[in-house]
């Protein structure tokens, strides 16, 4: 996965390629990755793509489920750094269905501190 490459941001390149896609199976990709991402230009993405005309309501509502999934949450006093750190090391490690959980787990925690 990208979340694992150190100083390497594709960050904008994502947000434009969601922007931009017009193909449903790959803008449905798009939005898990966007909102992988936990910044809030990510949300903002997600917002933009929810409300463009044109598009495929049940890929709006997925936006919207994506940006509304709070459930869960659970507080950490670590700052964003530590935690996209700390999750960015989590994907070093062997592919796992533990390795996935516990990446999960610092990206709601991530979404708790937007």
């Amino acid at each position: 996965m990208l979340y694992a490459i150190d100083g390497v941001s594709f960050d904008q390149d994502l947000l434009e390629r969601l922007a931009s896609e017009q193909d449903p199976v790959a803008q449905k990709s798009l939005l898990r990755a966007t909102w992988y991402l936990m910044t809030p230009a990510s949300m903002a993405a997600l917002k933009a793509f929810a409300e463009r005309p044109g598009v495929d309501p049940a890929l709006a509502s997925h936006a919207n489920e994506l940006r509304s999934s709070f459930s869960g949450l659970s507080f950490s006093f670590s700052n964003t750094e530590t935690l996209r750190n700390e999750r960015r090391k989590m994907m070093q490690r062997p592919i796992s269905d533990e390795a996935l959980i516990e990446f999960d787990s610092y990206t709601m925690k991530l979404l708790a501190k937007l």
